[in-house]
């Protein structure tokens, strides 16, 4: 056995872990690798649930690109679901107790790490900010007052 794991096609890759983890649940999505996702998103993953789009950062070692696929494809299954909350973190601890213990560690770090739940929580104003309404006003403003308590965090 190899100890550097054989690249293969990130679309079938998908396929294999949705049979394997999802039970095949998870709807089509078209995958690939980007180039430019750790400097223009400042993340390894990303799911575009309007698209069904998994963008997985290229030049990963195998099996980190195979954890980050698991993590969007969480998302992926979580569709109607924004950021890493409750419904997230249960799929990655069924993904934990189903043998991938970095999944496990990485639910813990969503709920310990501070630094996380900011992030998280800036990620998740922003996403609703950018669907409400020019005429959302009153709501803006709340969302933004949630911004800076957050901010005052740090």
């Amino acid at each position: 056995m190899s100890l550097h794991p054989r690249r293969i096609p990130l679309q079938r890759l998908f396929d294999q872990l949705n049979a394997e983890f999802f039970d095949g649940l998870i709807a089509p999505c078209a995958v690939r690798r980007a180039p430019h996702l750790a400097r223009t998103h400042g993340c390894d993953g990303f799911f575009e649930p309007q698209r069904r789009n998994i963008l997985v950062q290229s030049g990963l070692h195998p099996q980190s690109e195979r954890r980050v696929l698991l993590h969007e494809m969480c998302h992926a299954r979580l569709s109607r679901h924004h950021g890493h909350g409750r419904p997230f973190l249960a799929q990655l601890r069924r993904l934990g107790q189903r043998g991938e213990r970095w999944a496990l560690r990485e639910a813990d770090r969503y709920v310990h790490d501070p630094w996380l739940q900011l992030i998280d929580g800036l990620d998740n104003l922003d996403y609703h900010w950018h669907r409400l309404p020019p005429s959302a006003a009153a709501r803006r403003q709340l969302l933004l007052k949630k911004a800076e308590k957050l901010l005052a965090r740090l």
